[in-house]
């Protein structure tokens, strides 16, 4: 990533930051839980007659950490540096559909 300055264009790698792996910090171990805290919220819809159906949809909202514990250990902590899944190195992201659209 480059930005322009008073002397031209500089190279601000350092803007960038690198995704981190997990370790406990008191035993060193990486086989870990890890919870993502956000704000978590439920919209449900009321009929004219005052009925609210038991379907509603979920979803979350905000991000507010992480959270860890060790499998080997069960020392848990609250890492630094990072606020959500996708700032680790090992997520592998969403799962992939199978579906492949219609065939042309």
């Amino acid at each position: 990533m480059q930005t322009v300055g008073s002397a031209g264009w500089k190279s601000i790698s350092h803007a960038v930051a690198a995704k981190r792996q997990l370790k406990c910090p008191k035993c060193g171990g990486r086989e870990l839980r890890i919870r993502e805290r956000s704000i978590a919220y439920s919209v449900f819809e009321q009929d004219k007659n005052g009925a609210i159906p038991f379907e509603g949809h979920h979803g979350h909202d905000r991000v507010l950490g992480l959270d860890a514990r060790c499998r080997g250990c069960d020392h848990s902590w609250k890492p630094r540096g990072v606020m959500q899944i996708t700032d680790l190195e090992g997520y592998a992201g969403e799962p992939q559909s199978p579906y492949k659209g219609p065939s042309r």
